[in-house]
């Protein structure tokens, strides 16, 4: 990789987290200390917007082993006394290597929350006046007044042409639907920031009955001005793990990450059994900043995967509205369910 990519590769996840660096500053965008995989010359997919690579192995960071929890979470949900309360502890952390700190399990917004439909945290589930309490979010005084359902496993934020709308009220568990009410003009670019949240920071995992697991993805959104997510939306992962090795990614001449040839379940991933919170690998994009931006061109970014709710959650916030808010949406992700953990995506509408 030439000394120009590799500036280039480091200063673009230093800006994608809004910490950029002088070039003399940033690190080298290598493989893992020890990984069998050797270092690809490429440039970096922010160098330019029409930039176009060879394809061949992931150009991104490797990291090894857990972060450091952070005191406190923005996603994090105090729930009511006698609730339902989460059985997964929502944490945030960041964890730092070669100069370059990360966000875990993602940089999360400072905005205000969506009002939930669905809500075993705070309410007793069914929020019946939710269409009463929601405010609508101006973008475009000029613009449409669409209201919005969404369920993310585990978690969303929301924006519509290129401004924060809201994000999930809840982390990672319980699960909850949710809904939005916001006014914006076509062509409408509507963006959303997707976690499948984890136990484990930094190595991609969750505890379940005590036993290290990998945990999967999934969201669905419908809204009242015809959209809903289905293959026309397009996606694109930012950090992958768990990983044994970071030679089963693919990245093409775009800078679409695959991950979808590598081990991907509790039996298959070796780096379970042998300290996972030390040895499992995880790997990280660089998002372009404007990513959510109506003028960013996503056409190139892999089309949504599509997935059948059996495969992604049998959860009632889900479930109890399936043939209703949701019945004209279908579940989204990037080509690898399970090991995706922070991903993006996005869908240009021209007119209802």
């Amino acid at each position: 990789m030439s000394a120009r990519a590799r500036t280039m590769l480091a200063a673009a996840w230093c800006c994608a987290l809004a910490r950029c660096a002088s070039p003399a500053s940033t690190p080298t965008p290598a493989r893992e200390a020890g990984a069998d995989v050797a270092p690809v010359d490429a440039i970096s997919p922010t160098d330019t917007a029409d930039a176009a690579r060879a394809p061949g192995a992931f150009t991104g960071f490797i990291t090894r082993g857990t972060g450091t929890v952070s005191a406190a979470c923005g996603a994090a949900a105090t729930c009511a006394p006698g609730a339902v309360a989460a059985d997964r502890a929502t944490t945030c952390g960041t964890l730092t290597e070669g100069g370059v700190t990360f966000p875990l399990p993602a940089p999360i917004a400072e905005g205000s929350p969506a009002d939930n439909v669905y809500d075993t945290c705070t309410a007793g589930g069914d929020v019946p006046e939710v269409a009463s309490r929601l405010v609508t979010r101006v973008i475009d005084a000029d613009g449409e007044v669409v209201t919005g359902y969404l369920f993310a496993d585990n978690y969303f934020e929301l924006s519509v042409n290129g401004r924060y709308v809201a994000r999930d009220s809840l982390g990672f568990t319980p699960f909850n639907t949710a809904a939005v009410r916001f006014q914006a003009r076509y062509p409408m670019t509507i963006a959303v920031r997707l976690v499948d949240w984890e136990g484990y920071l930094g190595v991609g995992l969750e505890s379940r009955g005590g036993a290290y697991h990998v945990g999967d993805g999934g969201f669905i959104a419908t809204f009242s001005n015809g959209v809903a997510t289905d293959a026309t939306w397009r996606c694109r992962p930012e950090y992958i793990a768990p990983l044994d090795d970071a030679g089963c990614l693919g990245e093409d001449a775009d800078g679409n990450v695959d991950s979808s040839r590598c081990p991907s379940t509790d039996a298959t991933i070796r780096c379970l059994t042998n300290s996972p919170e030390r040895n499992c690998l995880a790997a990280h994009a660089a998002l372009p900043v404007d990513w959510a931006a109506p003028a960013y061109d996503a056409s190139r970014w892999t089309a949504a995967s599509l997935f059948d709710a059996a495969r992604v959650t049998n959860d009632p916030a889900y479930t109890r509205y399936a043939a209703t808010l949701f019945a004209r949406g279908r579940f989204i992700w990037t080509r690898n369910l399970d090991l995706d953990n922070h991903i993006v995506c996005r869908v240009t509408v021209p007119r209802p």
